[in-house]
């Protein structure tokens, strides 16, 4: 069975969150992904509780006046690093691409 939490507006910063299941504890997982489907943090029951990062710009989130150049670079940032996000850290390193991971973009490890 999935539950779906979302989407939320989240502000920039830290979170943190735990969950609770009577039923079936070694079943569960969970994995948290942004708004641009970067994955934040994943795991099990015995996981929780976890933290994890959000930054900005969120696709939900429009500051009145629209995002600044700034903004605008790390949004290009953040669709370039969901594209990458699976691919194997050799290939993206061997293209001169950015790791995701390594920018503190999503905690998935691509072998």
């Amino acid at each position: 069975m999935w539950k779906t939490f979302g989407p939320f507006c989240a502000p920039e910063g830290t979170h943190t969150f735990s969950y609770t299941s009577d039923a079936n504890p070694s079943e569960t997982t969970f994995t948290v992904t942004d708004s641009f489907g970067l994955i934040k943090a994943a795991g099990g029951m015995h996981d929780f509780p976890t933290s994890f990062n959000t930054t900005s710009p969120s696709k939900f989130c429009s500051p009145e006046g629209g995002f600044s150049d700034a903004e605008r670079i790390k949004r290009a940032r953040k669709l370039v690093a969901y594209h990458n996000q699976f691919t194997p850290r050799t290939i993206l390193e061997s293209e001169g691409a950015p790791v995701p991971s390594d920018q503190g973009l999503s905690v998935h490890q691509a072998r």
